[in-house]
């Protein structure tokens, strides 16, 4: 199957959107950056296996886990290798 392609329009809609999010919760931009693209593959395999509400579901999740164990270890926020950990124990 061909790999989805947004057009240029949604892409610079969505990454202002997300610099904006980033800004609005204290989220370094150069995270959001690097897992983009893992965050939105796993969203979609999960969406596309499951059902379309547990992909959203499944993010939510992800990040509630991630926050907690940032905390539980005084960090600020999760490292981009916790993120995708975490994002390959929610795909499996």
């Amino acid at each position: 199957m061909p790999k989805h392609v947004d057009d240029p329009e949604t892409t610079r809609r969505t990454q202002a959107f997300t610099d904006l999010l980033c800004t609005e919760l204290g989220i370094h931009h150069a995270l959001a950056e690097a897992v983009t693209s893992p965050v939105l593959a796993t969203v979609g395999q999960v969406a596309h296996g499951s059902a379309r509400p547990a992909g959203a579901l499944s993010a939510f999740l992800a990040g509630v886990a991630l926050g907690r164990e940032a905390g539980a270890s005084g960090q600020e926020g999760p490292s981009e290798e916790q993120v995708r950990a975490t994002l390959t124990r929610v795909r499996e």
